[in-house]
Formats: structure tokens, sequence, C-alpha cells
């Protein structure tokens, strides 16, 4: 008897590590660490991607899924993508260079969880739904996890659909792992500043596509330690730069998002430190805080007499863009304040000047003052060099034909890139969800019950 139940201990532990498991949520919905194996009422394979070629990374645990209560929501973020993967096969005539900075679809699907919910009392259809959704996932209380306070992905979904549905639809988009957040893990600082410059490139062409992110922080960059990349991810919220100061996104605008720019507050006079004083709930440094405060004041009163959105003056208009580079300002300056990225060089002084420097021009008040891509690219390029020793750094300067040929190409084959030391998890302070939630809209407000 004794021997049958510790058989079945060791197939419980087994289904725990081997079932779907909650990895974050949102507004839209949650992300899990696999994709959905139910069968679809509808599907789809995204860009080169074969059935084969996806069942065989499926087998190697190589996908997450993000999963979508919210129709609309998976709809826009459909077309988003879209949209931007369309202009980089009409620019480049391939989506390389979007592989650079994030992660492409690999497949899209709907399932259908339950229907003709109209039958059923109001007080009847969450409890309904929510077992409903136990059983798709293959969900087990006591398997879930030790702390039995923490969410499930159907207690995550449950709430994210609209209250006067009738089918429970669920949306699933299947991404390659892409890493881990960079506010869970250390990283030494050379690996990282290698990684940023290839990604804030990479941010420079979607810029130049016509693009702004406008949701850059710790939660939405990983690290893959497997290939050294830094990748953007969520685009949910992503649009054409030149609809970011329009009546339709004024509900992003007017929000108290912590990584939104100064900018977003020149139509609200009341509430302008709005932003700035989240982020001091977190960065707890007054000298920055009363420092930032004078930069609003001085910056906002030069447009006292706008009102409205569409008011908002074009030359503001034409450099939206400055936003996601204000965003990945906010992101390093939380970052290296809670020591996410180590200092590995010998003067860590010096590093941490030129760092200071660098974010202290990301974050300028004015836009018209804030560094741009390019900036940014050249700073980190002065900070690589730092690594890098004289001898190393031109140790082919002087290569010439009269060198044995031979020998040239064999050193040729050997340039690699060459990785740091592993990565490791971080914990993350409690306080930091409150700090990085998202808006979200009215829509996205509606409880199933």
């Amino acid at each position: 008897m004794e021997k049958k139940k510790l058989q079945l201990d060791k197939r419980d532990i087994y289904n725990y590590y081997t079932m779907i498991k909650l990895l974050g949520s949102g507004g839209y919905g949650c992300v899990i660490n696999k994709s959905i194996k139910n069968k679809p009422y509808t599907s789809n394979y995204v860009g080169d991607i074969t059935k084969k070629e996806f069942k065989n990374d499926e087998k190697k645990n190589k996908h997450i899924s993000k999963i979508f209560a919210n129709t609309e929501a998976y709809c826009e973020e459909l077309i988003i993508i879209t949209k931007i993967l369309y202009k980089y096969h009409k620019m480049f005539n391939s989506i390389q260079l979007f592989n650079e900075l994030s992660l492409p679809p690999k497949k899209c699907s709907s399932y259908l969880v339950l229907s003709n919910l109209e039958k059923y009392q109001e007080y009847e259809k969450k409890n309904l739904v929510l077992s409903k959704l136990k059983n798709f996932f293959k969900e087990k209380k006591n398997l879930e996890t030790h702390d039995e306070k923490k969410e499930t992905i159907s207690e995550c979904l449950i709430e994210k659909f609209d209250s006067d549905i009738t089918n429970i639809k669920i949306h699933e988009i299947i991404y390659d792992y892409g890493g881990i957040q960079l506010d869970n893990i250390e990283i030494n600082d050379y690996d990282f500043i290698k990684a940023l410059i290839i990604m804030c490139k990479s941010l420079q062409t979607l810029h130049q596509l016509g693009f702004v992110h406008r949701d850059i922080k710790p939660q939405n960059i990983l690290y893959n330690n497997d290939n050294y990349k830094l990748s953007l991810i969520d685009f949910g919220v992503c649009i054409p730069f030149n609809e970011v100061y329009t009546k339709k996104e004024k509900w992003w605008v007017d929000s108290g998002y912590f990584i939104s720019p100064p900018e977003y507050n020149i139509i609200d006079k009341y509430n302008k430190y709005k932003n700035l004083d989240i982020i001091h709930s977190y960065y707890k440094n007054d000298d920055f805080y009363n420092k930032k405060k004078k930069e609003y004041d001085i910056f906002l009163n030069k447009y006292n007499n706008i009102n409205n959105i569409e008011d908002i003056p074009e030359e503001i208009k034409k450099i939206a863009y400055k936003g996601d580079i204000y965003s990945l300002g906010i992101t390093l300056l939380l970052l290296y304040n809670q020591n996410n990225i180590k200092i590995t060089h010998e003067n860590k002084e010096l590093i941490m000047q030129k760092i200071s420097n660098l974010i202290n021009n990301m974050i300028i008040t004015d836009p018209f003052d804030r560094y741009d891509l390019t900036d940014v690219v050249n700073d980190l390029f002065e900070l690589e060099k730092l690594y890098i020793s004289e001898i190393e750094l031109n140790k082919y300067n002087d290569i010439t034909c009269n060198e044995d040929i031979e020998n040239i190409t064999n050193t040729l084959s050997l340039l690699k890139i060459k990785g740091g030391g592993k990565i490791k998890s971080k914990k993350t302070k409690k306080t930091n969800k409150k700090l990085y939630k998202k808006p979200t809209k009215d829509i996205l407000y509606k409880k199933f019950i």
C-alpha cells in the first residue's frame, strides 16, 4: 500500500514539472510556459515556419504562449504585428532585422472553451467558466504551487472576459522562448552593453519605419544566455508614431504610467507630476525627484495654452519616438539601481559615471534636448571600448596581403561572438508589480461578473 502511494507521488511530481504554468499576466490575459495542446477551431502558422519545424521546437520546449481572453486585444496585437512585419518585408524583403529586435510570432490559434452562456444565470456563469478553464489547462490545485495564494491560469483569465459575451473563447500567439525578464536576473555589464547596442540599433530601425513601442520596461526586455541576445517583447500598444497624439490614443497619453515621457503631461495641468511621482515611490532619490520637478515646470510652462490632445504642436508629434528613448532610460535607471547589472570592470566608479551620464541624457525632460538612439549607441560603443584592451582592439589593424593567406582565413573562421558568464536568477521585490502595471483601455475593465 505504501509502495503504491510512493509511485503516485512520483507521477504527481513529474506532472508538476511538465504541466502548463503561468509566467505572467496583463490586461489582455496571461503568458504561459508552453503552447496549448487542445484542438483549436482556427489556427495558422506565421512566416517561414513549417509544421515540422514547429513540432520539433515544441518537443524541445522552446515555446511560450501569450493567451488572450479579450478578442479585441488579440485582434489589435495581430494587426500591429502585421503592419510592422509588412513594413520590414517591404523595405528589406525579409523580417530578419525584426528578429534582431524581438521575437516574431510562430503560430496563432483560437479555442472555444464554452458556448451558449445565455442559458445560465449571472451567479452561475463565473463558477462554470472557471471550472471549464481549469479542465482546459489541466490545472490541479495541489500541484500548482506551494503558495496557495499564487494566481493560476484560470484565475488570471476569468476576470479578463467581457461580461456580456455568450461564447467563451481564448486566443493564443506562440513565440520562441526569448529568455528571462531583465528585472529577474543579474547579468554582467559587458555582455549587457554588447547586447544593448544591437537592441538599440534594431529599435532605431523600428522608429525609422514609423512605429513606437510605448511599453519599454524591465519586464518587456528578455535576455537569452544561449545567444547573448536582448529581445524587446509585448507590442500590444505599439502604434505608428503619427497616431500617438490622437483622440483614439488619449487614454494612453492620459494614463499615469511610470515610463510615459514628460511630454505626455502637456495637456494635464493639474496632475503633471503623475508619472514622476510613481517613479519616486520606488526610486527614492529626493535630489533626482526635485530636479525633475523643476525640469517639468520649465518644459510644460512652454505649452500653457495647450489643453486638448489635437492641439499638441506638430514639432512634438514628429518626435513621438523619443518617448521610447525616455522609457529605455528609466528602465536602465531601475536596472542599475536594483543591481540587476553587475559591474565587472576594475574601474567601477568610471563605468557608473558614464552610465549615469548616458541615462541622464536619455531621460532629459525636454524631448528636443533628449538623446536620440544614434547618441545612445555612440555612448554605448565608447563604454564597450573600456572593456577591451588597446592591443586586442587593434589586433588586426596592420594585417596585409603579405601575410600567409591560409593563416588569415583560419583567423577569420575563429572570429565568433564570445559570451560571458551564466546569468543568475534574481528575486524581485513585490513592489515591482505595482510599479510595472500597464494602463488598460476601458473595454478591458469589464469584468466577467
